[in-house]
């Protein structure tokens, strides 16, 4: 190990200590530990200007607030300049000393301007923190919380969305070959699971993005850039037409979509330009396309659905409702999941997500938005 990565990882495994040992001192409560004599006061909310080259901040309008405790959780706002969705985090931080901070990881040296700004540095990276008084600069995510409806005994598939039809959802497990469950929310219980066979465009293109009817289904292989979409028949094993998006003349790399208006839209990141993320909506029976638009530039999307007419993209586990120019209109969090989400999808105005779980089951979980 060089000198630099030991510098890096001593941090991080203190950090991780002192995180581990306030949640469970506290719970989900941030410490309220005895002040530090002389300790510095950082209580409040900061404006973070990050300086060039440092990444903690960077790209967007950031803000970090902290309670009076001298350590604890710091709320962590960052809304991106690039498509306005919002990281809304709890960062670990310590104040250990009139020049020592502790923050999300890393070691700072605290040179305090004056009572309004302090600037927090360290070998590679700097942080200007500037006190607010005046209105919030970042708004904060609202919550949505969730009520798990069932557990499936095998964990969703890795390139997985939701997709839905009727009150049915679909969803891929890790099988082999991965197949396809559906989960019935009228009744809460899965169906068994089914497989689709035929190669089409050089792979088998069975990870749904959309359900046209409990048999009829489009999906992509999760092959390469997975630019080719597969109309395909669940219930007789067999494509029903194929299209491969460079034809479309918009080439994307497949990942996720919904049938929506009695059109499959498909999603996912140009192959020209891996910041743009386009939404093709495709005729149901040819597949020749009918409109396109651009969603959330620079975003690393998981899956969309369409909710009420509106596009909700989960991205980083968060939900964004995504407004008509392409950009988050505002961001929302999972509160009560207890795994990796990796996929949403609409029924009416219900919306539903998939959850991978530590014990490798799939639950689906049911949205109550804010």
């Amino acid at each position: 190990m060089d000198d630099h990565a030991e510098h890096r990882l001593r941090p991080l495994v203190l950090a991780s200590a002192l995180a581990v040992a306030l949640l469970a001192a506290t719970g989900c409560n941030s410490p309220t530990p005895p002040p530090t004599s002389g300790a510095l006061n950082l209580q409040g909310l900061w404006q973070v200007t990050p300086a060039d080259g440092t990444s903690y901040g960077s790209g967007g309008t950031t803000t970090l607030e902290f309670g009076a405790a001298t350590s604890g959780f710091a709320a962590f706002l960052s809304q991106a300049d690039s498509n306005d969705i919002t990281r809304c985090e709890r960062h670990v931080f310590a104040v250990l000393s009139q020049s020592t901070v502790l923050l999300d990881d890393d070691y700072y040296i605290a040179d305090m301007v004056d009572a309004d700004t302090i600037v927090l540095d360290n070998d590679t990276d700097s942080l200007t923190l500037e006190r607010v008084t005046g209105a919030p600069p970042v708004e904060p995510c609202r919550q949505a919380t969730v009520a798990l409806l069932g557990t499936y005994s095998e964990s969703s598939a890795g390139f997985t969305s939701l997709s839905a039809f009727g009150t049915r959802l679909y969803f891929n497990i890790d099988d082999n070959p991965d197949s396809i469950v559906s989960f019935d929310t009228s009744t809460n219980s899965f169906g068994p699971a089914r497989q689709y066979t035929q190669s089409v465009q050089g792979g088998t293109h069975r990870m749904v993005v959309a359900a046209r009817s409990d048999d009829l289904f489009y999906g992509h292989c999760a092959c390469g850039g997975s630019t080719s979409v597969d109309h395909f028949n669940l219930g007789t094993d067999a494509s029903i037409a194929d299209i491969d998006t460079e034809d479309l003349g918009e080439e994307i790399g497949v990942r996720h979509g919904y049938f929506a208006d009695g059109m499959p839209t498909i999603g996912g990141r140009s192959r020209d330009d891996s910041a743009v993320n386009l939404l093709l909506t495709l005729d149901p029976d040819t597949l020749a396309l009918v409109s396109q638009r651009e969603i959330l530039p620079a975003a690393s999307i998981d899956d969309t659905a369409s909710l009420n007419g509106q596009v909700v993209a989960l991205v980083n586990g968060s939900l964004v409702l995504v407004g008509l120019d392409g950009r988050a209109d505002s961001t929302l969090t999972l509160e009560g999941v207890g795994g990796s989400v990796n996929g949403i999808a609409a029924i009416g105005s219900l919306l539903y997500v998939v959850v991978d779980h530590s014990t490798n089951e799939a639950g689906i979980y049911e949205v109550a938005l804010p």
